[in-house]
């Protein structure tokens, strides 16, 4: 899949991702909440630096509130600076699949999803680097939100929650 258009659908109470295929023909694609909040972690994990183990874990770990912050703050500099693009239409003979799971590869520069049916057959894939990966993931927290799914499996980083506002000589400042 080159481009997709992610909408919460209140009728279905599910994800929908219409995808245009490598070969532009257009794809729907029916992520239900359950599924999501399985896929959610792994696609913020793969953002996340890796923890560090053994005897030198604590001088190679970055320090876990510095690193929530600059997720944070990317994140929100994604939804700021992002170029809307036309949204991918479907007609009413464009094929519908019910995702069933999703194979997740991860190389350091990319993650790959590939979206299978209940037999288990793959029907679509799609290849995201980090920016199009958190600007999609800020477009799925939208669609939680808008569904008034419950967000206990996104990360602080994404939700905000913990989080204190105050405000120091005039200007917005926020404390962890």
């Amino acid at each position: 899949m080159k481009r997709i258009t992610t909408s919460y659908s209140d009728s279905e109470d599910r994800i929908r991702l219409t995808a245009l295929t490598d070969q532009d023909t257009p794809l729907i694609l029916w992520l239900t909440r359950r599924l999501m909040d399985r896929l959610i972690p792994q696609l913020c994990a793969w953002l996340e630096p890796p923890k560090s183990t053994g005897p030198n874990a604590t001088r190679n770990t970055p320090d876990a509130d510095l690193q929530q912050t600059l997720n944070r703050l990317t994140q929100q500099r994604l939804r700021t600076t992002s170029e809307p693009v036309p949204p991918v239409t479907s007609t009413p003979e464009t094929r519908s699949h019910l995702v069933h799971s999703i194979d997740i590869t991860k190389h350091p520069n990319w993650i790959r999803l590939t979206f299978k049916d209940q037999t288990g057959h793959p029907f679509g894939v799609l290849v995201l680097e980090p920016v199009p990966l958190r600007q999609w993931l800020n477009i799925f927290y939208d669609q939680y939100r808008a569904a008034q799914w419950s967000t206990a499996a996104w990360p602080e980083w994404m939700t905000g929650q913990g989080i204190e506002v105050g405000v120091i000589a005039g200007q917005e400042v926020v404390w962890h």
